[in-house]
């Protein structure tokens, strides 16, 4: 089965064959997802040099990382705009909504919004068993072991536990989990030894879901 129709299926929960990975780092592990660091401008219209509002109106501000932007600007700065606050027209099959930081009591809404995908680098800040529990099987998930309190720590063994978890917490037999790499390990601290101990961990658990 080719990589895009086993990340398709694990988004629709439709029972991939295996765990999907987004990755481009570590060697022996998938490499499922294309990833592109600069919008088309066709579509977005805008660059974090020149900003404007994406299609969730957030204005955008750029950041001494390359891969981050920040937020400037937000819609629902007022929490009264929130009644007339409309969510952008679908123009790709999914959507990938990315947040920090402990987001559980969103996520109803994020569900109801649209978004098809959540992609939380925080799990222990959620509460990693809690926000799996309540939500798996509803929305599929886009994460890695913590950005902030496990991956710069390099606890080979809690890093191997909180993937464990993270499988069995946030994914389901018919999907609704694909494991993501940060990317940038020297921003948040974390060394290449570390990522390579989460995706090895991530690879073995590959057919944890399994059908017999």
């Amino acid at each position: 089965m080719k990589p895009r129709e086993v990340v398709r299926r694990a988004i629709a929960f439709q029972g991939p064959p295996r765990l999907p990975f987004w990755q481009h780092q570590v060697a022996d592990a998938p490499d499922d997802v294309a990833d592109v660091w600069e919008m088309d401008r066709a579509r977005a219209g805008w660059y974090f040099d020149r900003a404007a509002p994406d299609d969730w109106g957030c204005l955008w501000a750029r950041t001494d990382l390359r891969n981050m932007g920040q937020v400037v600007g937000h819609p629902l700065a007022d929490a009264s705009a929130l009644a007339g606050y409309r969510p952008p027209d679908p123009r790709d099959p999914f959507y990938i909504l990315h947040s920090d930081g402990r987001v559980n009591a969103l996520v109803p809404r994020f569900i109801e919004l649209g978004a098809d995908v959540l992609n939380l680098q925080q799990p222990r800040a959620c509460g990693l068993v809690e926000i799996g529990e309540a939500f798996r099987g509803k929305v599929c998930f886009l994460t890695t072991a913590d950005i902030q309190a496990t991956l710069p720590r390099g606890d080979e063994e809690a890093v191997r536990e909180e993937a464990r978890l993270l499988v069995r917490h946030w994914g389901t037999r018919d999907g609704g989990l694909i494991v993501f790499n940060y990317g940038d390990g020297a921003a948040i601290g974390a060394t290449p030894e570390t990522t390579r101990v989460m995706f090895e961990e991530f690879v073995r658990l590959m057919g944890f879901w399994e059908r017999p």
